[in-house]
C-alpha cells in the first residue's frame, strides 16, 4: 500500500504560493466577509461559506490569502490555505483502506504547518465520497474527529440546495462548521469586481479589453442568465471572450470588445448574433425562407414560429417564461418534429440542441421521477433536469404528450408559468432560455374520427377551419383548461397536398445528392421522371405521411445508387442515371461527360511526409508561399535592407576603407551577413516561382512522373520559408549564438536512462538535420555510480540558441509496458536547460574554480570511450565535462565555456512537453498547442522537432512582449 508521504503536495495547491506568483485573481470588496473568515479560522473553527453559485464565495478565500500575503512575513498570526477537492483527495486510491491512509497522512502534514487550513471546494461531497459496498464510512466520518478536536481547520463553500441535499443528511458533520453567509453583490459593485478580474484574465491571455466589453458582459448575462448570480457569470463569460479573442488574433495582443463578448456568448449558448446584438439585423423573409426549406405546406405553423423569434430578438418576450411554448397537433409525418429540429438549428446553432423525450415512456404515476429524479433517493438522475442543466439554451420536444400520465401535465404547469422547474433535490432548473414543443395526434387519427381529416389531401375531405375546430374539441377532452391555457400557441398541422409531397421528394433527393459519398466523388446523379413518379405512387400513404415517402426514396433510389457506386469505379464528373426497370427494379447507367474525361487526366494526390498534395495543389500552394515570402520581407524591411546593402557595397570602394583593418573586417562581416539574408529572400522567391511554373507545365503536358519530385521540392521550400520567417521577424540579435544544452533526468531507473538517451539523440539528430555542428561534451557512464545522470551538448551554427532556448523546462515521458503482473505504467522526467555561449566573457568576475579533474577509462552510453571528467564552477553555475577528450583539453574547454555563458542562478522550470510512447502515441506541447501522433512520434524523437521549436519561439516572444506590456 502506498505511504502517501507527500499527500498534501500531491492533492492540493498552496494558495499563498499562487498569490505570490501573481496568478490569483484580484478581489474587490468582500472585506467584511474575508475578515470574518480569517477570525474564525484563526480560532481554529471550520467555516462553511454559504451562498448561491457565482456570488463570489471562492473570491473571499482568495481575498483573505492576498491580505495575509500583503501583510508581510512578520505579520502574526498567518494562515496557509491549501485548496483541494474530494476527487483529488481520493485519486490514486483503489483498495480498501487506501483513501483513509491518504487522508490521515494529509491531516498529519497539515498539523505540522502553523496556521494550515484545508479549503475543500466541494465540501458537500464529503458526506458521500468513500462509501462503498464494503464500508459505509465517508470522508466526512473520518475528518469529523479531526475537525471537532480542532486538529485541523477546514473551509468549504456550498449553496443552500447543496446543504439541504447533502450536508443536512449528516447533521453532526454540518454542525461542526460556522456558517458565513455570502449575499449577492449589489448591482453597483458588480462592474468594479468584473473590471478587476478582467485585468488579470486579459493579462494572462495576452489580451487587452475595451471598457464597453465589461458593460456588455454584465448586460448580456443579466438578460440571458437571470437564474445565475453576478459577478460569477460575467467573469466566466469574459474569460471565454479572452480565449476566443486569442484564437482569432493573428499576431500581437488580442482585443476583447463588446462584439467579442457577443461572439463568446453565441458560442456558449448557440444563439445567433442577430439575436444577441442590436446592431445585427435579419429580415422576416430570410427567417421564413430558412424554415420553408425544411418544412413544407405548414405556413400557419411557420407564422407562429417567426413571431416568436421576432419577439425574442426584440427582447419583448416575457422574461419570466420560456421563449415560447407550442402544442403541435397533427398526424405522423407532416413536419412537427422536423420543424422542432429546424428551430433548434436556427435559434441555437445545431439540431443537437433539441432535447427529445418520448412521452409514451411516462405512462405510470411515478414516471415523473424519470424526469426530475426520485425524491426518496437524493442524487438519482432526472433526464429532463440534467439535460437542461447541461443545455439551458435548447428546444425541448415532448413527443406524443397525450400518452403521458396526467401528473406530467401538472409538472409542466410550473414550467409554462414561471419558466422553471424544481427537481427532486429541491434545486431549481431554469427553462427561460428554452422553447418547449409538445406534439400530439389527438383528433387527427382517421380510425377514431370515422373519416380521414389529415394526412394527404387526396384523403382529406374537411375544410381546414372545420378540422381545426374538431382537433380543439379533442384537446379540450384530453387536457384540463388550466393546462391548455398556459400554452402560447396551439398549432394544427395541415394536410399535405400532392404538390407538397412532390416538393418534399425533390428536397429529400437534394439532401441525398449533398451527402459525402457523392460530393467527395464529384459525381452527378439523375433520377428518371418515371422512377420519381413510381416513388411518389408507392410513398403516397396518408397514414405515415412523409416518413413513408422517405423510406421509399431510400429503397428505390438511395440503395440502388449505393450498389452502383460499390460495384463500379466512378470518376469525377461522371453521372449516375437511375431508371425504372420492370415493375419494381431499378437500373443504373454510368454516363461519361467531358468533365469526367478531363478529370481522368488530372493526377491524383500523393502523400509525402504526412501531406497529401497533387500537382494542382503544388501550383496553388507555391503561389501562396511566394506571397508569404513577400509579407515576411515587408515585416523584416527588405527594401531598406537592399538600400543598406548598396551603400555598404559602395563604401567598400571608398579610399581608406582598409585603413583601419579591424573596422574594415567588421564592416565586411556585416555586409556578408546582410547579403546572405537578402540572398535567401531572392533564392526562395525564385524557388517558389520555379516550382509553381514547373507544376503548371506538368499539368498542361500531363507529365505525372514529375509529381513526387515537385511535391518534395515544395515541402523543402516551405520548410525553408518557415525558418526564414522565424529568423528575420522573431529572433533578436542575441539569439544568433551557439547553445549549451544540458539534460538531467530526475531519477536513476533504467527508464530514466533510456529517456536521457532518447532526448540526447533527439537534439543531436536535429543538429544533423539542420546542419548545425554539435558535440557531446558530457555523456553518462552507466557503470560509474559517481557519474552524473545527465548529458551536455554544444550546438553551433546560426541561431542555434534562438531555436533551442524554448526547450528549457521539464520534458516528460509516459509509457505502459508488459510486466509479469500485467501492464505497468512507467514514466520519466528530464530537466533541460539551454544557455547561450557568447564570444566575450559573460562577466569579469568571479573566476573559474575546478572542483574535480581526473582521467577515466570508461564507456559512455552513446559514443563509447570516456577518457576524462572535469567539474568546474563559476559563480552559481557548475559545468561537467565527461567525454573522449584528454584531461587538459577538457580543463581548457570548461574554463572557456564557463567564461562565455551567463552566471545567473538557475530559475524554476516549467513543463515544456509530454511524450506518450504507448497506446495512442503522441507528443503534446501545451505552450504552443502543437500535437503530433502515430508514426510522427518516432520521427520527432529522431530529431524532427523543427515545428515545435519554431512555434515555441513565437509563443515565448508573445509571452515576453505581453509581460513587458
Amino acid at each position: 500500500m502506498p505511504l502517501y508521504d507527500l499527500a498534501l503536495e500531491q492533492c492540493s495547491d498552496d494558495l499563498r504560493q499562487i498569490a505570490a506568483r501573481g496568478e490569483s485573481p484580484a478581489v474587490v470588496g468582500r472585506d467584511a466577509e474575508a475578515r470574518q473568515l480569517r477570525e474564525l479560522l484563526l480560532a481554529r473553527r471550520s467555516v462553511l461559506l454559504v451562498g448561491e453559485a457565482g456570488v463570489g464565495k471562492t473570491s473571499i478565500v482568495n481575498r483573505m490569502v492576498s491580505d495575509d500575503l500583503a501583510a508581510g512575513p512578520d505579520a502574526q498570526p498567518g494562515l496557509r490555505v491549501f485548496r483541494t477537492s474530494t476527487s483529488r483527495m481520493i485519486s490514486e486510491t483503489k483498495y480498501l483502506g487506501e483513501w483513509q491512509s491518504k487522508i490521515s497522512m494529509l491531516v498529519r502534514e497539515l498539523e505540522g504547518i502553523p496556521g494550515a487550513v484545508l479549503f475543500v471546494t466541494d465540501v458537500w461531497n464529503l458526506t458521500s465520497v468513500g462509501r462503498s459496498e464494503s464500508t459505509h464510512e465517508t470522508m466526512a466520518d473520518l475528518l469529523k474527529e479531526f475537525i471537532d478536536s480542532h486538529r485541523i481547520a477546514l473551509v468549504g463553500e456550498a449553496t443552500k440546495a447543496q446543504i439541504a441535499s447533502y450536508l443536512d443528511l449528516a447533521p453532526s458533520f454540518r454542525n461542526l462548521f460556522a456558517q458565513v453567509r455570502v449575499e449577492p453583490l449589489p448591482a453597483e459593485s458588480v462592474r468594479p469586481v468584473l473590471s478587476s478580474s478582467a485585468t488579470v484574465l486579459a493579462a494572462r491571455g495576452n489580451a487587452r479589453f475595451e471598457e464597453p466589453a465589461l458593460d456588455r458582459a454584465v448586460e448580456i448575462t443579466n438578460r440571458f442568465l437571470p437564474h445565475r448570480h453576478q459577478p460569477g457569470k460575467a467573469i466566466e463569460l469574459f474569460e471565454r471572450a479572452v480565449h476566443l479573442a486569442g484564437e482569432s488574433a493573428s499576431q500581437g495582443a488580442a482585443v476583447v470588445s463588446a462584439r467579442t463578448i457577443d461572439e463568446a456568448f453565441s458560442v456558449v449558448s448557440g444563439l445567433p448574433l442577430f439575436v444577441l446584438s442590436d446592431s445585427e439585423r435579419i429580415s422576416t423573409s430570410a427567417v421564413r425562407e430558412f424554415f420553408n426549406e425544411r418544412v413544407l405546406g405548414q405556413e400557419h405553423a411557420l407564422d407562429r414560429v417567426v413571431e416568436t423569434i421576432a419577439l425574442f430578438k426584440a427582447g419583448l418576450n416575457d422574461p419570466a417564461k420560456p421563449i415560447g411554448t407550442f402544442l403541435f397537433v397533427g398526424p405522423t409525418g407532416v413536419g412537427k418534429t422536423e420543424l422542432a429540429k429546424a428551430l433548434a438549428e436556427f435559434l441555437f446553432g445545431s439540431e443537437s440542441r433539441m432535447l427529445r423525450f418520448d412521452m409514451s415512456e411516462f405512462k405510470d404515476y411515478h414516471s415523473f421521477e424519470k424526469l426530475i429524479g426520485d425524491p426518496k433517493r437524493p442524487g438519482t438522475p432526472g433526464t429532463l433536469v440534467d439535460a437542461m442543466r447541461q443545455h439551458g439554451f435548447a428546444v425541448v420536444l415532448l413527443d406524443e404528450f397525450e400518452k403521458a400520465h396526467a401528473n406530467i401535465a401538472d409538472l409542466f404547469l410550473q414550467v409554462f408559468d414561471d419558466g422553471r422547474l424544481t427537481d427532486a433535490a429541491g434545486q431549481t432548473v431554469d427553462f427561460r432560455n428554452s422553447i418547449i414543443i409538445l406534439t400530439s395526434n389527438i383528433g387527427t387519427d382517421p380510425r377514431l374520427q370515422g373519416r380521414p381529416i389529415h394526412g394527404f389531401s387526396d384523403a382529406a375531405t374537411e375544410a381546414g377551419d372545420e378540422a381545426d375546430e374538431r382537433v380543439r374539441r379533442a384537446l379540450d377532452d384530453a387536457f384540463r383548461p388550466e393546462f391548455l391555457n398556459r400554452i402560447e400557441h396551439i398549432v394544427v398541422f395541415r394536410s399535405l397536398s400532392l404538390d407538397i409531397v412532390k416538393r418534399i421528394a425533390l428536397r429529400e433527393l437534394a439532401r441525398v445528392y449533398s451527402r459525402r459519398g457523392i460530393a467527395d466523388r464529384q459525381i452527378g446523379v439523375e433520377v428518371d421522371d418515371r422512377l420519381l413518379d413510381r416513388v411518389m405512387e408507392c410513398g403516397f400513404n396518408p397514414k405515415f405521411g412523409a416518413r413513408a415517402l422517405k423510406r421509399e426514396i431510400s429503397r428505390s433510389i438511395v440503395v440502388p445508387l449505393a450498389v452502383a457506386m460499390m460495384e463500379r469505379p466512378l470518376e469525377a464528373g461522371q453521372i449516375v442515371r437511375l431508371e425504372p426497370k420492370g415493375r419494381s427494379e431499378v437500373a443504373a447507367r454510368i454516363i461519361d461527360t467531358e468533365e469526367s474525361r478531363r478529370a481522368r487526366e488530372v493526377d491524383e494526390e500523393v502523400s509525402i511526409e504526412g501531406r497529401r498534395l497533387s500537382l494542382g495543389d503544388v501550383g496553388a500552394a507555391s503561389a501562396a508561399l511566394g506571397a508569404r515570402i513577400a509579407g515576411i520581407g515587408d515585416l523584416y524591411g527588405l527594401d531598406d535592407a537592399r538600400l543598406r546593402l548598396e551603400e555598404m557595397r559602395a563604401a567598400r570602394h571608398e579610399p581608406g576603407f582598409w585603413t583601419d583593418q579591424a573596422e574594415a573586417l567588421e564592416a565586411f562581416d556585416a555586409y556578408n551577413r546582410l547579403a546572405g539574408i537578402v540572398g535567401r529572400f531572392d533564392e526562395l522567391e525564385g524557388r517558389c516561382a520555379d516550382i509553381g511554373s514547373r507544376a503548371s507545365r506538368a499539368i498542361a503536358r500531363r507529365e505525372g512522373n514529375l509529381r513526387d519530385e515537385l511535391v518534395r521540392a515544395f515541402l523543402r521550400a516551405e520548410l525553408a520559408v518557415d525558418r526564414l520567417a522565424v529568423e528575420t521577424t522573431t529572433f533578436l540579435d542575441c539569439d544568433d549564438r551557439p547553445a549549451l544544452v544540458t539534460i538531467r533526468v530526475q531519477g536513476t531507473s533504467p527508464y530514466d536512462l533510456e529517456w536521457l538517451e532518447r532526448l540526447t539523440g533527439m537534439y543531436l539528430g536535429w543538429a544533423g538535420q539542420v546542419r548545425r555542428p554539435a558535440e557531446l561534451l558530457h555523456e553518462h557512464v552507466e557503470a560509474d555510480a559517481s557519474s552524473e545522470t545527465m548529458a551536455t551538448i554544444r550546438i553551433d551554427g546560426p541561431y542555434a540558441y534562438g531555436y533551442l532556448a524554448g526547450e528549457t523546462g521539464v520534458h516528460r515521458m509516459r509509457e505502459e509496458r508488459a510486466a509479469a503482473d500485467g501492464q505497468r505504467a512507467i514514466s520519466a522526467a528530464a530537466n533541460v536547460r539551454v544557455v547561450p555561449i557568447g564570444d566575450e566573457p559573460a562577466s569579469p568576475l568571479p573566476s573559474v574554480e575546478v572542483i574535480e579533474a581526473r582521467s577515466l577509462r570508461a564507456s559512455g552510453i552513446r559514443s563509447g570511450r570516456i577518457r576524462s571528467r572535469v567539474v568546474a564552477r563559476r559563480g552559481a553555475i557548475t559545468l561537467r565535462l565527461q567525454n573522449g577528450e584528454g584531461l587538459e583539453r577538457n580543463r581548457e574547454r570548461a574554463t572557456e565555456l564557463l567564461m562565455a555563458i551567463p552566471t545567473t542562478p538557475e530559475s524554476p522550470l516549467e513543463a515544456v512537453r509530454t511524450v506518450v510512447l504507448s497506446g495512442r502515441r503522441k507528443v503534446r506541447d501545451p505552450r504552443s498547442g502543437l500535437v503530433v501522433s502515430g508514426r510522427d512520434v518516432e520521427a520527432f524523437l529522431d530529431g524532427r522537432i523543427d515545428s515545435f521549436l519554431r512555434r515555441n519561439v513565437v509563443a515565448l516572444r508573445r509571452r515576453d512582449s505581453g509581460d513587458k506590456q
